[in-house]
């Protein structure tokens, strides 16, 4: 985080939903107030937080400058059974542009998993398997089985 912040990458943030509340409050101060205070006492600071400290001359050695191209991508579960995380969403949803995702197409999901297995030597397994999940996620959703699977 603080090195894609301090050089103008993407960060991923996984599972957000499965981490504590207390994270989860700390990353919307980032986002929403662009402000983030370290373990260690540093601060990652960007946005109008770091324009002002900018104007009053030059930035105190605890600062750490977020680079105005950083972005952080925060994955997170639906809210809800069965995923059973935070309140994320609820706590942060509106700091951030959500995106809904369905879960891919048979033909989609196979050919990702052929692209992360490319030398995986049964190809057809990859197939029979996307088909299977497709399967127990029809019968998840129909209430046919429980989640988790």
């Amino acid at each position: 985080l603080v090195r894609a912040a301090k050089h103008g990458r993407v960060c991923v943030l996984d599972e957000a939903d499965k981490a504590p509340i207390e994270v989860v409050v700390i990353l919307k101060s980032l986002v929403e107030d662009g402000e983030l205070v370290l373990g260690d006492g540093r601060r990652l600071l960007g946005g109008y937080a770091l324009a002002e400290l900018k104007e009053q001359g030059d930035l105190p050695e605890d600062v750490i400058p977020v680079h105005p191209e950083f972005r952080l991508w925060v994955l997170a579960n639906r809210p809800g059974f069965p995923f059973h995380g935070n309140s994320f969403f609820r706590e942060c949803g509106d700091a951030f542009a959500a995106i809904a995702l369905d879960n891919p197409d048979v033909d989609s999901e196979t050919a990702l998993l052929q692209h992360v297995a490319p030398t995986y030597p049964a190809r057809d397994d990859l197939s029979r398997l996307a088909r299977a999940f497709a399967e127990l996620r029809s019968l998840a959703e129909n209430g046919a089985i429980s989640y988790p699977y």
